[in-house]
């Protein structure tokens, strides 16, 4: 038998080291243990049975191939929440959180928002903004059979299932009778953005394995910012707020598009920690 110790080394030939401590982590709670990251590295001379060394290393050769290992463990932190994910759910990143805290923000002083998170995907915005805005009411509205039983999932396992509705609709089409019309505070969406042709030269862990149908913003990248902005004035009230997720090159792009509708007005352009634009957000016009 080998060592945790011995079983990393093997796995950082393949894979980085989180990775391998995340997976070992997994399986060794799955053989009934209690380990987390700390308990892993102060037991580095415990010897696993062979059946979880070997489940170990199956799940390592899983990992070296560009399955993300979000995928593998079906779990991704997101603003301090261990949320379920699945393979056919696009994976939630950091930079989505930017987004998030900056809704939280606006929602401060408006009473028991009414929040659209369109293209929910996991529902990470969704149960976010659950439990971080007070007395929020949240739609989470998505076209994907995955993500509403992925976002379903999360809500239920946060008990939000008296805030959060999850809805399955391309785009508003199946949310006109949900009381939104002309009753939201909020729309906010991470939607796809991808150029179509960019896909294919995507990391092959993204490429390879996220949905495309979640990745895929048509042509330019921009199709679903469009949609959104034309179909969300129908649905926010009076100085309602519509805010978006954009690619690192996009804020200018999305910003004009919001402008030149003649539905919003004093639109912003935030950066993310690196610098580059990751949210654009303004005013429905009254």
């Amino acid at each position: 038998m080998k060592s945790i110790r011995e079983l990393l080394k093997m796995a950082t030939s393949k894979i980085p080291i989180l990775d391998a401590e995340l997976l070992l982590v997994y399986v060794l709670n799955q053989s009934g243990l209690d380990f987390d990251r700390i308990k892993l590295l102060t037991k580095l001379q415990y010897l696993p049975d062979e059946q979880t060394a070997e489940r170990f290393l199956k799940l390592i050769d899983e990992r070296s191939k560009g399955k993300p290992v979000q995928y593998i463990i079906n779990k991704q932190e997101f603003m301090n929440l261990e949320l379920y994910v699945a393979e056919g759910v696009l994976i939630p990143r950091p930079d989505t959180e930017i987004v998030v805290e900056k809704v939280i923000r606006l929602a401060e002083g408006i009473e028991k928002p009414v929040i659209i998170d369109m293209c929910t995907g996991s529902g990470a915005i969704a149960v976010s903004l659950a439990r971080n805005v007070p007395g929020a009411r949240v739609w989470a509205v998505d076209v994907s059979d995955s993500a509403i039983d992925c976002c379903s999932i999360n809500v239920n396992r946060f008990k939000f299932e008296n805030s959060i509705s999850v809805v399955k609709s391309d785009l508003f089409a199946n949310i006109m009778d949900e009381g939104l019309v002309g009753n939201t505070d909020i729309i906010v969406s991470n939607p796809p953005y991808i150029e179509s042709s960019v896909i294919h030269r995507l990391d092959v862990n993204v490429r390879d394995y996220e949905p495309h149908m979640a990745l895929d913003g048509g042509k330019d990248g921009l199709l679903f910012y469009r949609r959104i902005v034309k179909d969300s004035v129908e649905f926010l009230k009076g100085n309602g707020i519509l805010a978006f997720e954009v690619g690192y090159d996009q804020g200018d792009k999305v910003k004009n598009i919001m402008e030149e509708s003649d539905y919003y007005y004093d639109l912003n352009v935030e950066k993310d920690l690196a610098g580059y634009n990751r949210c654009v957000w303004g005013y429905k016009t009254l």
